[in-house]
C-alpha cells in the first residue's frame, strides 16, 4: 500500500532537521515541516493538518517501529472497521530490560478499557491506526495546554466515534524509555490539571456522573 511520512521538525536544536530534509530528498513521498518549538501534542496537530492518507499513525522520533508495523494495523483496522486498532508494544529501557505488553487478538467493548489501560497500550497514540476523515470531521486535536494525559483525552475522544477496540495481539511498536522522559519532569499543579481534566473525560465517556461537592 502506499505511504506518506510526515516529519515534524519541532524546533529541534540538533541535526535533526537537516536529516529530515536529507530523507525527504532521498525518498518520494516525504513531506517536512520545520516549525518552532511549541510541544508534542502541536507538532502532533501540525502534522495531522498535512496528512492526505485514509490513516494515520503517530510515532516518536525515539522509538522503533516493527517491520510490519503499519501492516498488522491496517488489517485490522480492514477487518473491523468500526473498531480502533491497537496494537501491543515493548517498553525498552536504556539498560537492555525490556517488558512485552500485547494481549491476545480480540475485540474489547467499553467495559473493558480498564484492562488495556492496566497494560498501557490505550493511553498513547502511538500504538494505534486512526482514520484520516474522523479526524477531520470531528475536528479532533490534541490539547496542547497539557503535557501529561493529553494523547489519553485524545484517544477517548477518538473513541467515541467507535464501538470498541480490536486488539491485534502483536507487539509492533518499541518504546524506549529514557531517565530524561519529559513525563517524569511534570509535576506540581500542572500535573494535577491534567489528570483531573483525563479522569473527567474518562467519566465522561463511561456515561457517569461526577460528584458535585
Amino acid at each position: 500500500a502506499n505511504k506518506e511520512l510526515i516529519l515534524v521538525d519541532d524546533g529541534c536544536t540538533d541535526r535533526s532537521g537537516s536529516i529530515c530534509d536529507r530523507l525527504k530528498r532521498e525518498n518520494s513521498g516525504v513531506t517536512v515541516i520545520h516549525r518552532g518549538n511549541g510541544g508534542v501534542s502541536a507538532a502532533r496537530n501540525c502534522g495531522m493538518e498535512y496528512a492526505t492518507g485514509e490513516y494515520l499513525a503517530f510515532m516518536d522520533s525515539d522509538d522503533l517501529l516493527e517491520p510490519d508495523y503499519l501492516e498488522n494495523l491496517h488489517a485490522a483496522a480492514k477487518a473491523y472497521p468500526h473498531c480502533l486498532p491497537v496494537c501491543g508494544i515493548r517498553l525498552w529501557q536504556e539498560q537492555g530490560e525490556e517488558t512485552v505488553h500485547a494481549g491476545t487478538p480480540s475485540l474489547i467493548k467499553t467495559a473493558n478499557f480498564p484492562l488495556i489501560y492496566r497494560d498501557g497500550l490505550l493511553a498513547g497514540p502511538c500504538n494505534k491506526l486512526f482514520e484520516t476523515k474522523l479526524l477531520q470531521k470531528a475536528q479532533l486535536r490534541f490539547d496542547h495546554r497539557f503535557s501529561i494525559g493529553e494523547d489519553m483525552l485524545f484517544n477517548l475522544e477518538y473513541l467515541r466515534h467507535k464501538e470498541g477496540i480490536y486488539l491485534t495481539g502483536k507487539a509492533a511498536y518499541i518504546y524506549r524509555i529514557k531517565d530524561t522522559d519529559g513525563l517524569h519532569a511534570v509535576c506540581g499543579y500542572e500535573r494535577f490539571q491534567s489528570i483531573a481534566a483525563m479522569y473527567r473525560k474518562s467519566v465522561s465517556y463511561t456515561h457517569l456522573t461526577l460528584p458535585t461537592t
